[in-house]
């Protein structure tokens, strides 16, 4: 993986999930994700996919990257009889915007 994409999926920024709804309009939600392996993984809460199981575990590793362990745990804690899917997305060709030059400093 280029080290670009690399250092951006590891970080603790949520990303941005971009779904169509069935009238052709975007639905556009942050969401908290981690990279494994060749797919990014992401849960979400009251939602409706194909082959897809809610997870306990990676809601508390989502969490506590994003938030620090003992809130991630409270956090995954409190979500718990929420049901939830979890979705992976193969990576196969990332794309990477370089915008350093153009933000403030």
């Amino acid at each position: 993986m280029d080290e670009r994409v690399r250092s951006l999926v590891e970080s603790p920024a949520p990303a941005v999930l971009t779904t169509y709804r069935e009238d052709g309009s975007a639905l556009v939600t942050p969401v908290w994700c981690r990279f494994a392996g060749p797919a990014f993984e992401i849960v979400r809460s009251r939602s409706r996919a194909r082959r897809s199981s809610s997870t306990p575990t990676w809601r508390r590793r989502g969490a506590g990257r994003h938030l620090g362990a003992a809130a991630g745990e409270r956090s995954a804690e409190e979500r718990r009889s929420k049901p939830g899917v979890l979705l992976r997305l193969r990576a196969d060709c990332p794309r990477v915007w370089e915008l350093s030059a153009i933000l403030p400093s």
